[in-house]
C-alpha cells in the first residue's frame, strides 16, 4: 500500500457560503413510460441538478448516488413509499451539495468544483436494483419495485435534457446505500454512456457493506439483504459478471462480493470501523463500546471490533480488484458513516495524506499506474490500551 500507520444517510451541511444549490428535476413522462420507471409510490423519478460553472469543466460531471438505507420487506416499503425516500413528491426543490468530490468549493473540492453535479435521487429502497413486472399490492396500495429502470431514464434524461451525452470525465460516487449503489453499478452506467468519455472513474462512500453476522452469530443482515434482492427481482440490477460467477445470486447485492467484479477504475472511500455497520451488521449490539471513539469498549470487544476490520481489509484486499492498475482506496479506521460527505473528508488522514489528497492524486492518476501507489490502509486499527483509536486524525 501506498501509506499505513502505528479508516443513515444523509448529505451534511457546511456553511451557506460552501454550497450551490442543485434543482430537482423529475423525469419526463415520455421517459418514465419508456423506461417503466417509478418510485415506490409510482411517481417518475428523479435527480437534483447543478450545471457545471466553467467552460475548463463543462464536460466533466459527478453523478452521485443517494443514500437512505432499504426497506426489507413489504410492510416497510409501503412505509418508505410514502417518505421523500419512496417518492418525488415529497422531495425539496433545491438540494445543497456539501463536501466531498460534488463539493463545488475548491478549497474543498479542488479537482471537480464547478463540475456539473447530479444527485440521483433514491426513491426504490433497493440500491437502484429492483425490477418487479407489476406493482404489488399492500393494505390497498400499489408498490413499485423499478430501481434499475429509475436508473435507465435518469441518465437518459440527463443526455437528452442537458449533455451527459457529451461527457468527456465522470466520476460516479454516492453515499451509504449510494455508495452500495456506486459499486452495484460502477460499470453499467459506464456502459450507458457515450464514447466521448475518456475518463470514467468510480469512488463509492461507505458502501463496502459486509455479508457478516452480528456478534451472537445470528445473520440478520444478510438476511435482510436477501429479502430486499428476493422482494425486488434484483438480479437485473446487480453486477451481471457477479451473477455468473457467484454461486448465490443474492449475495452479488454486496459490495463486498460486486467488487471482485469491477472493471471500472474504483477508490473506494471506507471505514474499517464504519459506524452504521456497528450498529446494523456487527457487533449490532455492545451499544455502550461502539460510540465516542471505542472509549468503553472492553479488551475483548476489542478483539471482536478488529477481527472485524481484518474481514473487511481481507475482503477488499483478497479481490484482485484491490491490485489492479487503475485502482485504489482510503481504507481507514474511524467511527464514522459517510464521513467523506462532511469534515472526514479533509480531516482523516493515513500517514500525513488526507482523504481528499489520496483521492485527488488518484483522480488525477493514468489508468495505468499501480494501485498501491494510490491505496492507503492501516496496519492497526484498534489497541486494548487507551486510547484505543489507533489513527489519530479521528
Amino acid at each position: 500500500a501506498a501509506s499505513s500507520v502505528l479508516i443513515l444517510p444523509f448529505l451534511i451541511s457546511l456553511t451557506a457560503a460552501a454550497l450551490i444549490p442543485a434543482d430537482l428535476t423529475v423525469v419526463t413522462d415520455s421517459l418514465t413510460q419508456k423506461h417503466g420507471a417509478a418510485c415506490l409510490d409510482g411517481t417518475n423519478p428523479g435527480y437534483y441538478y447543478a450545471p457545471a460553472n466553467s467552460t475548463a469543466m463543462n464536460t466533466t460531471w459527478v453523478l452521485y448516488f443517494k443514500g437512505g438505507g432499504w426497506c426489507y420487506d413489504l410492510d416497510s416499503c409501503a412505509s418508505r413509499a410514502s417518505s421523500e425516500l419512496g417518492t418525488t413528491n415529497l422531495t425539496a426543490k433545491t438540494f445543497e451539495f456539501a463536501e466531498g468530490p460534488f463539493s463545488n468549493d475548491p478549497a474543498i473540492n479542488p479537482d471537480l468544483a464547478g463540475a456539473h453535479r447530479v444527485l440521483l435521487w433514491y426513491c426504490d429502497g433497493a440500491s437502484f436494483t429492483g425490477s418487479v413486472a407489476r406493482p404489488v399490492v399492500v393494505d390497498g396500495k400499489p408498490i413499485h419495485f423499478r430501481g434499475k429502470h429509475n436508473l435507465d431514464a435518469i441518465l437518459e434524461d440527463l443526455s437528452t435534457r442537458y449533455s451527459l451525452g457529451d461527457a468527456t470525465d465522470v466520476l460516479v460516487s454516492g453515499g451509504s446505500a449510494g455508495g452500495l449503489a456506486a459499486f452495484l453499478h460502477a460499470d453499467y452506467v459506464r456502459s450507458q454512456l457515450s464514447s466521448s468519455v475518456k475518463r470514467y472513474k468510480v469512488a463509492p462512500g461507505s458502501g463496502f457493506f459486509m455479508l457478516h453476522s452480528e456478534a451472537d452469530g445470528s445473520p440478520t443482515y444478510p438476511n435482510e439483504m436477501e429479502n430486499v434482492f428476493r422482494m425486488q427481482n434484483s438480479s437485473g440490477g446487480v453486477n451481471q459478471a457477479c451473477l455468473g460467477g457467484e454461486a448465490v445470486d443474492w449475495h452479488c447485492i454486496f459490495g463486498p462480493v460486486a467488487w471482485k467484479y469491477i472493471t471500472s477504475p474504483i477508490f473506494p472511500l471506507q471505514s474499517v470501523l464504519d459506524s452504521w455497520q456497528m450498529g446494523n451488521i456487527y457487533p449490532r449490539t455492545w451499544k455502550t463500546c461502539t460510540t465516542n471513539h471505542f472509549d468503553n469498549c472492553s479488551s475483548s470487544e476489542i478483539d471482536g471490533l478488529n477481527l472485524f476490520a481484518q474481514a473487511v481489509m481481507s475482503n477488499a484486499t483478497g479481490s484482485a480488484t484491490f491490485r489492479r492498475d487503475g485502482n485504489g482506496g482510503f481504507w481507514h479506521s474511524c467511527l464514522m458513516h459517510v464521513g467523506e460527505q462532511g469534515k472526514g473528508w479533509q480531516q482523516y488522514k493515513i500517514n500525513g495524506v488526507s482523504m481528499q489528497q489520496g483521492f485527488s492524486k488518484w483522480w488525477q492518476s493514468a489508468s495505468t499506474e499501480p494501485a498501491s501507489s494510490h491505496t492507503y490502509t492501516q496496519t492497526a486499527f484498534l489497541s486494548t490500551d487507551t486510547p484505543h483509536q489507533s489513527n489519530p486524525s479521528c
